[in-house]
């Protein structure tokens, strides 16, 4: 974590101490580092810079309003994926222009409200969807710009619950049903037909499977041009792997850039890309406080007030993030194996599984959870009628709250109490 540092024993985040932040705002919290969250838009703006590229951030991976506005007011646009997605983007002052919108199941009333917004691309992932955003374009009297997102049948190496390029996945078109979504197209002159999209999944740090998406795509897109489509863009969607553990190699942005312009330029068409986790993970930590510890014959037990309710990735994907301690007691300390676990009644409640730290670590210590910045507090629930946490934007020696944390009263505001 580069915003993470440790001076004269204490863990800082930016210019701040954790105690500090921990005093000021409680645990479980979440921070995020305002100058790593630039530094990461400006290396995407600058791999991409030397050709004619819309950066489109995946809402989904993190979706605070005011992280939201700080990433478009620097030139990034918006990969979404529900009606809510869409509203947050030009909330945060996303231009329509710059906002595309994927998933398999948009509702009439999402695709009704996106052609209203006249957004850059409804990305179309079924013959169903295609007939019914061509009778919503029909019944307008607008014209709708679309882009085919096609399942290329490719399997790239990452998490299986990731993985969206496979034919075994819902996502895309199958590649049999092309020629009858052409055909199918023509019957909808209000849909205009001016991108094809792709996405292999997340998390994926090899280049192998992203050149032969390319190679596939291209193919599919030189038969539509042939038949008289105006095609403008190639979508390659995000996927961008990082770090999780401090020893991990992943790609550079730049090599993946030159990767993804090498099949656009090819074309001669626009480029779209959709980076999510790898424009804000690591600009995200989660600190939660130690309750206790609890040994036992088989394991030793570090509990703490973050939960998986609070971090769904290491129970959902097995996922591995690494752990800072800022303790009390700074001597005499060795190494220990423990669990590191929260407060909900799942087994599945872990953060970590055999996890070598502090053998000194104690009731009240400070525990910082690396590159949560992703699919952190977006996937974050009330499981166990526990509160949604706040969240903290640190900029040097300034923190601010950017999300309160939630009240019970709040939680259960919408219940009707019969």
């Amino acid at each position: 974590m580069l915003n993470l540092n440790q001076r004269e024993n204490k863990l800082f985040f930016e210019e701040l101490s954790l105690e500090f932040l921990a005093q000021q705002y409680g645990t479980p919290s979440y921070l995020y580092s305002a100058a790593h969250l630039d530094k990461k838009v400006q290396s995407f703006v600058a791999a991409f810079a030397g050709y004619p590229t819309t950066i489109c951030y995946a809402v989904k991976a993190s979706s605070n309003l005011n992280l939201l506005k700080r990433i478009f007011s620097q030139g990034i646009g918006a990969d979404t994926v529900s009606l809510g997605e869409i509203k947050r983007a030009l909330k945060s002052g996303c231009p329509p222009e710059k906002i595309v919108f994927s998933g398999v199941g948009k509702s009439g009333k999402e695709l009704k409200e996106a052609v209203r917004a006249g957004i850059k691309s409804i990305n179309i992932e079924s013959l169903f969807e295609l007939e019914l955003l061509g009778q919503i374009a029909q019944n307008s009297g607008q014209k709708v710009a679309i882009a085919i997102r096609v399942n290329l049948d490719i399997e790239a190496p990452t998490h299986d619950k990731i993985a969206t390029g496979s034919a075994l996945t819902k996502f895309g078109v199958a590649l049999e049903d092309l020629d009858s979504l052409r055909d199918l197209l023509r019957r909808y002159p209000n849909l205009q037909l001016k991108g094809f999209a792709c996405h292999l999944g997340s998390q994926i740090k090899v280049f192998d499977p992203i050149k032969t998406a390319g190679r596939k795509l291209s193919e599919i897109i030189k038969k539509y041009i042939a038949d008289g489509f105006d095609i403008e863009f190639i979508d390659l969607g995000g996927g961008l792997g990082i770090s999780y553990q401090e020893n991990e190699k992943a790609p550079s942005i730049k090599d993946w850039a030159h990767a993804l312009i090498e099949v656009a330029s090819s074309l001669n068409l626009e480029l779209v890309i959709e980076p999510g986790r790898s424009l804000v993970a690591d600009a995200g930590i989660l600190i939660s406080s130690v309750l206790g510890i609890k040994k036992t014959k088989a394991k030793n037990f570090l509990v703490i007030d973050a939960a998986m309710n609070d971090l769904m990735r290491p129970t959902l994907y097995e996922a591995y993030h690494h752990i800072s301690c800022d303790l009390k007691d700074k001597h005499g300390s060795h190494d220990a194996l423990y669990d590191v676990v929260g407060p909900v009644c799942e087994t599945g409640d872990y953060i970590a599984i055999d996890r070598i730290l502090p053998d000194n670590i104690q009731a009240g210590d400070l525990v910082a959870i690396h590159t949560a910045g992703a699919y952190g507090a977006s996937m974050a629930s009330n499981y166990n009628s526990r509160l949604l946490l706040p969240e903290i934007l640190v900029d040097g020696d300034q923190s601010q709250l950017i999300r309160a944390r939630q009240t019970y009263e709040h939680m259960w505001a919408n219940e009707i109490d019969l």
